[in-house]
């Protein structure tokens, strides 16, 4: 479409548009008031080897603690683990899939940052230990033959932030929304 028909179709229908602006922004301010705060509880993991007679040191610098830990948090028997404790709160985010909340990351071979995000912050905080607790627990499952580890938290409780919401923002994803919406169908309904 050339620029000068965009600039008719604009000055033909300018109520349209700026109705559509205005709903656009009205939807984004009612969603900036009401979609919910959300807390992160972050916290770092070390995963270090327990110093055993038996243990033969080559053997235990060369392991990598933290992806056996983020492996044996994938497994099923942890999944089950957690639903049981209703530790998960499976949901689907567009463009980015299946989100449970819960997210366990490598950093090196020995450090783990555990992050978990709910609505609450006593909730955050709980779900953040009670996860750390299982995935201790469960872990002691690998520690046979040499590769005996242990892990803790190098702080006893996590860093907990909550998301800000920018009304800036969500009026500009509004307006530009609603704007897009209404061209589109106005280039459409021409064609």
């Amino acid at each position: 479409m050339e620029f000068q028909k965009f600039l008719k179709l604009f000055r033909i229908n300018t109520k349209l548009i700026v109705f559509s602006s205005f709903l656009g922004l009205l939807i984004s301010s009612f969603a900036y008031y009401f979609l919910p705060v959300s807390y992160l509880a972050e916290g770092t993991l070390y995963a270090f080897p327990i110093s055993n007679a038996k243990q033969n040191s080559e053997v235990s610098n060369e392991l990598n603690y933290a992806r056996n830990i983020i492996a044996i948090s994938n497994s099923p028997e942890f999944k089950t683990i957690l639903q049981n404790k209703k530790l998960v709160d499976i949901s689907f985010v567009p463009l980015v899939g299946i989100s449970s909340g819960i997210k366990l990351k490598e950093v090196s071979p020995n450090i783990l940052t555990l992050a978990v995000s709910s609505s609450n912050y006593e909730e955050t905080l709980h779900k953040y230990q009670t996860y750390y607790l299982s995935l201790k627990d469960f872990a002691n499952l690998l520690n046979q033959g040499n590769s005996n580890f242990e892990l803790k938290t190098l702080k006893e409780s996590p860093t907990i932030s909550s998301t800000s919401k920018n009304l800036f923002l969500f009026l500009m994803i509004g307006f530009i929304c609603g704007n897009f919406m209404i061209i589109t169908y106005l280039y459409l309904k021409k064609k």
